[in-house]
C-alpha cells in the first residue's frame, strides 16, 4: 500500500489519495476524531491512480492522476476528481494523446483558478513525451500551451 499524496485543510479534516485507495474506489479521510474511508468517483475499469491533491477549502479538494482505458489497447487518460465536502465527482479533462496521458501535480489558487501538470506521449513518428498543463476556471478544464525543450523526454 502506498499513499502518494496528502492534503490537510483544517485540523479536523484531511484527505489523502494514492493507487491503493483508488483501486478500491475509496479515499482515506480524517474527520477530526477518526480515520475512515469515503467512496470515490471512478472512470477506469482497469485501474486509476491519483498522484496529486490540492485543497481550496475543506469542501473543495481536487485530486489528479490518470485512469486506464482500453481503446482498442490499454492506455492512460487524464483524471481529475473534485471533493465537495460529501462526495467525489469526476471533472471532465482533456487527454492530448490516444496513448499515455497522466497528471502528476495540482495547485489550487482559488476555486476558479486551478492548475494541473503532467505529460502525454505522442507517437508520430516515434514515441516522444510532451509536457501537459491544464487550467480549471471553475467550469471548463482547458489545455495551456507549454514548452517542450527535449527531443524525446519532456514532462513536469
Amino acid at each position: 500500500a502506498r499513499l502518494l499524496a496528502h492534503v490537510g485543510c483544517v485540523v479536523d479534516d484531511a484527505d489523502a489519495c494514492g493507487t491503493v485507495c483508488v483501486r478500491n474506489r475509496r479515499f482515506p479521510h480524517v474527520d477530526g476524531s477518526r480515520l475512515g474511508v469515503v467512496p470515490s468517483a471512478s472512470l477506469g475499469k482497469h485501474g486509476n491512480g491519483l498522484l496529486g491533491v490540492a485543497a481550496v477549502s475543506a469542501n473543495d479538494v481536487l485530486a489528479v492522476g490518470s485512469y486506464l482505458d482500453i481503446s482498442p489497447y490499454l492506455v492512460s487518460q487524464t483524471l481529475i476528481l473534485d471533493w465537495d465536502g460529501s462526495i467525489w465527482s469526476v471533472v471532465p479533462s482533456p487527454s492530448l494523446s490516444t496513448h499515455d496521458n497522466v497528471l502528476l501535480g495540482v495547485a489550487a489558487v482559488s476555486a476558479n483558478d486551478v492548475w494541473a501538470v503532467g505529460s502525454y506521449r505522442d507517437i508520430s513518428p516515434y514515441v516522444v513525451s510532451q509536457t501537459l498543463i491544464l487550467h480549471w476556471d471553475g467550469s471548463i478544464c482547458s489545455v495551456v500551451p507549454s514548452p517542450n525543450v527535449g527531443t524525446v523526454e519532456n514532462g513536469m
